[in-house]
């Protein structure tokens, strides 16, 4: 009710059995008081094959925390996670017309019902990228080695690595080659801009797969693109002014916002959760500000002053019902 009553954000999940016609008539009757009815959307993951229930109920018994919490043994847990499946499936009924709603039947099909608008769209496109396979590898992220423009302090641009910045892009190639993983398993995704592309030559050369991104390119800082921060403030104060107000909607004239670029990263980010290898992810701080908000849970408004150190790496996994794990690694 805070969120909806704060407008804090733009989508709230309500995380609960809606399993029969009462339920879902309170449920739904409590959020028409702030939603229109075509912005409540009930989402039904139904999954009936053997194999996939199975599954569930192994992945349940062994990340659960209550069942940790519990100190029961496997066996236990999934005993009773079995009988409340089964309680589940007595007390289940349909899911009614006259609602707005997704369906995901055995991780495969979907039927939408009532879809319509920006938001809800953007859902079934998100659901239609999962995979399971989001489980079985990591993403590695990284900013690129030390730039030129660093070093002057300058906004955007397509600059070479300083001498430093080789250094830390072999950093990262030992890194990889650390980890023992076999190359057939790994790509590197890069921006088109040169100091990814730099940062990663390393790993080109030991024979690692590289795909370029166009989308992971750093935000583009329009008429501000090149110049120091200090000449930004001489030649355009407005700018300045505009981006300490509000830096998450705020468009550099003629280049992007915080906004754009989150729009824009939708497509990769797709492409990173039906992937089925470890991948190795050199961006730029923007970008990686982006990203750690979608993959650790935390709204993109509160990222973009968030501190991306060169010679650092992000490794993300997922465990337990895909709760993400996000932990720095120094290089």
């Amino acid at each position: 009710r805070g969120f909806l009553e704060g407008h804090r954000g733009r989508v709230a999940v309500l995380d609960g059995q809606q399993i029969n016609s009462e339920f879902r008539r309170e449920t739904h009757a409590a959020l028409l008081e702030y939603l229109e009815p075509d912005r409540i959307v009930f989402l039904e993951v139904q999954n009936e094959e053997p194999e996939i229930v199975e599954a569930l109920v192994k992945l349940k018994a062994t990340t659960s925390p209550e069942y940790r919490e519990a100190g029961v043994t496997t066996e236990e847990a999934e005993a009773d996670f079995r009988q409340q499946v089964e309680n589940y499936r007595k007390m289940y009924e349909p899911l009614e017309p006259e609602y707005v709603s997704i369906k995901v039947i055995d991780n495969r099909r979907h039927v939408l019902n009532g879809i319509r608008g920006y938001l809800p769209s953007k859902m079934v496109n998100w659901l239609l990228n999962l995979d399971t396979r989001r489980f079985q590898h990591a993403i590695y992220f990284t900013r690129h080695g030390e730039s030129q423009y660093n070093l002057e302090n300058r906004i955007g641009g397509d600059p070479l690595l300083s001498p430093k910045g080789e250094r830390d892009a072999e950093r990262l190639t030992a890194f990889v080659e650390g980890l023992g993983l076999d190359k057939a398993t790994v790509e590197v995704w890069t921006s088109n801009l040169r100091r990814t592309i730099q940062t990663a030559s390393g790993l080109v050369r030991l024979g690692y797969p590289v795909k370029r991104w166009k989308a992971l390119n750093e935000i583009h800082a329009g008429i501000c693109e090149g110049l120091t921060y200090e000449e930004m403030r001489e030649r355009y104060a407005f700018v300045d002014n505009m981006r300490k107000q509000e830096k998450y909607t705020f468009r550099y004239p003629r280049g992007e916002s915080y906004q754009d670029l989150v729009q824009r990263l939708d497509l990769v980010i797709a492409a990173m959760e039906r992937w089925d290898k470890t991948l190795i992810v050199v961006a730029h701080q923007a970008v990686l500000r982006a990203l750690f908000a979608y993959f650790d849970d935390d709204a993109a408004q509160d990222a973009v002053s968030w501190d991306v150190p060169h010679r650092t790496v992000w490794r993300y996994t997922c465990y337990g019902h895909g709760r993400p794990k996000l932990e720095a690694i120094p290089l």
